[in-house]
Order: structure tokens, then C-alpha cells, then sequence
């Protein structure tokens, strides 16, 4: 069960990867999950991998299991951006980019290359904190 899991993972991480074009990206949210923890602990769990990867956490809702950072890297002209993660029932949790350095585009969201660089990297980070032998499971 524990392979599957990691390879249904890694298959959401390629088609994250997939997604980034030449000096642009189109992707959708990102959805990492499930993960065999109670909800409580899972919020803990992705809160902590944030902070040790440098981010701020803002608007933290530990009730609703939703929080926010902002982004490290900062569109063409400066814009803004925040990744915004919502925990949710049974062990699944979802990733957003929002911000001036954000387009939404019905179900997708279009950012610079570098923001989807950024975006990419801390989802994986997050799944990688919940599921540490996702990328690297041996058989």
C-alpha cells in the first residue's frame, strides 16, 4: 500500500512538472494525499515543514486547518504572491498560488517560471514532510 501511495505521489509531482512552459506556467492546484494522520496532525505536520523552509506563516486558521505564506519570489514588476494551504478530511491537503503574480484562469492559475519553481518546490516540500520516502521509496 505504501508503494502505491508513493507512486500515485510521484505521479501528481510529475503532472505539476509537466505543467511549466517557457518563461511562464499553467497549472492546476496541487493536492497531495491521502496521508494515514489524523487531521490535527497533519495540519501540524505541513505548518512546521513551512516554517523550516523559511516561510512565514499568515492567516493561520488551525480550526479550519488553513493557512498562508508568502512567496519568496515576486513576479516581473514586483507583484505578490502567497501559496495558500487548506488541510481537509481524511489526510488530503491542497496548495493554491493567489497574488498579483497570480492569473486565475477557471480551474488553473498561470505565474512566472520562477514562481512556479517556488510553488512546485514547496509543494513538494509539504509532501515530502507528511510521506518522507515519497520520491526516494525503495523496493
Amino acid at each position: 500500500m505504501g508503494k502505491l501511495r508513493g507512486l500515485l505521489s510521484s505521479v501528481a509531482l510529475a503532472g505539476l512538472f509537466l505543467s511549466a512552459g517557457c518563461g511562464g506556467a499553467s497549472t492546476r492546484p496541487f493536492v497531495g494525499g491521502p496521508f494515514p494522520r489524523p487531521d490535527a496532525q497533519l495540519f501540524a505536520t505541513v505548518t512546521e515543514a513551512a516554517r523550516s523552509h523559511g516561510y512565514i506563516l499568515e492567516e493561520e486558521d488551525s480550526a479550519r486547518g488553513r493557512f498562508s505564506v508568502e512567496a519568496h519570489t515576486t513576479g516581473s514588476r514586483g507583484q505578490s504572491a502567497h501559496f495558500i494551504v487548506q488541510c481537509y478530511s481524511p489526510g488530503w491537503f491542497q496548495v493554491t498560488a493567489e497574488g498579483s503574480a497570480v492569473r486565475r484562469q477557471a480551474s488553473s492559475m498561470s505565474m512566472s517560471g520562477d514562481l512556479f519553481t517556488e510553488y512546485r518546490d514547496f509543494s513538494i516540500a509539504l509532501v515530502e514532510s507528511v510521506s518522507p520516502h515519497t520520491s526516494s521509496e525503495t523496493p
